[in-house]
């Protein structure tokens, strides 16, 4: 008669297998999450540019503005009329020039935004990195 069942050495190949499939798919899932919180950081900064471009607008339809305009977060300086969908961020500031370009630097507990005026779009760092340091400090 025949014993049905597993011999332990294949039960070991499977484990084996099994740990092999885990090692390859555990990093590319957790790069994937993280690639998707900065994309949401990314667009919250956007969502807050376009809303302060606006707001910047709507200012300079009233008066000529001459100067560099700052949307102070950590202080609230202008922020009384900004109001943004999703995640704001929580430290920092945008900056607005005459020529309604924006210089952005923002923050929240994880990453850090970026943007010089000559720049299309911000970039996101994590918060532990160099350039958010930099910025914090000057």
């Amino acid at each position: 008669m025949k014993e049905k069942g597993f011999t332990l050495v294949e039960m070991l190949a499977i484990l084996v297998l099994l740990a092999v499939i885990s090692l390859i798919a555990i990093p590319n899932v957790t790069n994937t999450i993280e690639n998707s919180k900065k994309n949401s950081f990314l667009n919250s900064v956007d969502g807050l540019i376009e809303t302060i471009e606006q707001e910047y607008t709507q200012i300079q339809e009233q008066q000529l503005i001459t100067e560099v305009i700052e949307f102070n977060l950590t202080t609230g300086q202008n922020m009384e009329r900004i109001d943004v969908k999703g995640i704001k961020p929580t430290d920092g500031y945008v900056r607005m020039n005459p020529s309604g370009l924006t210089e952005v630097f923002v923050k929240n507990e994880r990453y850090c935004a970026k943007k010089t005026y000559d720049q299309k779009r911000a970039k996101v760092f994590l918060l532990k990195d160099d350039e958010c340091k930099e910025e914090a400090e000057g």
